[in-house]
């Protein structure tokens, strides 16, 4: 009798084994293995590390994926390959490991943040040269151009020392010799629908 049962168990778990969806076990083992790692220390690709994840699980249940999905990686190319990493595994992904996921992509975009914080704000750059235009409308715009008679399109947008004065001058401006210090920002520009760099004017110096 104890001889059956256990005959019944075994045969009962090698079925469910065998039944067992090889993507679930390969997305279950690359959720094990990002949950191990620290993500602040991951590389600023997402794409790469799951690429390369996805292709040593996949390698290593290629027997599987050629019984169950008639998936050859030995003839693998870029189709197929993203055929497997996209479609099959990639979308499977984000709902066996949620958190994970999210914990990788919110490392990204703080990385990109850090990125963009060194480089481009509070840094103030200046440039010299005379006011050629003064464009008025929902903003205001003044065109610069130096001695090499290269032009600068800088954006008058916060307030700063002397702002005022220049607000009740603007038709007097251009011809005028002027030191601009400005800052790079990035804002979205809703008709284009995409984020611009703009030159932010943060200071005005009129030469005599």
């Amino acid at each position: 009798m104890f001889k059956k049962i256990l005959f019944i168990t075994i045969l009962f778990y090698s079925i469910n084994i065998k039944a067992e969806d090889i993507l679930d076990v390969i997305c279950d083992s690359i959720c094990a293995s990002f949950e191990k790692q620290d993500v602040s220390k991951l590389s600023s690709n997402p794409e790469l590390l799951f690429g390369l994840e996805i292709l040593k699980y996949a390698q290593m249940y290629e027997a599987e994926l050629k019984s169950q999905y008639k998936y050859d990686m030995a003839k693998l190319n870029s189709k197929t390959g993203e055929k497997l990493g996209v479609i099959m595994i990639g979308e499977k992904l984000v709902f066996r490991c949620p958190e994970t996921f999210a914990k990788i992509y919110n490392n990204l975009i703080d990385k990109q943040d850090d990125f963009i914080n060194e480089n481009t704000n509070g840094v103030i750059s200046t440039v010299q040269g005379k006011i050629t235009v003064v464009e008025e409308g929902e903003f205001i715009y003044l065109f610069i151009e130096d001695k090499n008679l290269k032009k600068t399109k800088l954006l008058y947008l916060e307030h700063f020392p002397g702002a005022n004065q220049l607000m009740e001058n603007f038709n007097t401006l251009v011809g005028k010799s002027v030191i601009i210090d400005y800052e790079d920002k990035e804002f979205f520009n809703a008709k284009l629908k995409e984020y611009i760099y703009y030159k932010v004017i943060k200071q005005i110096t009129f030469v005599e």
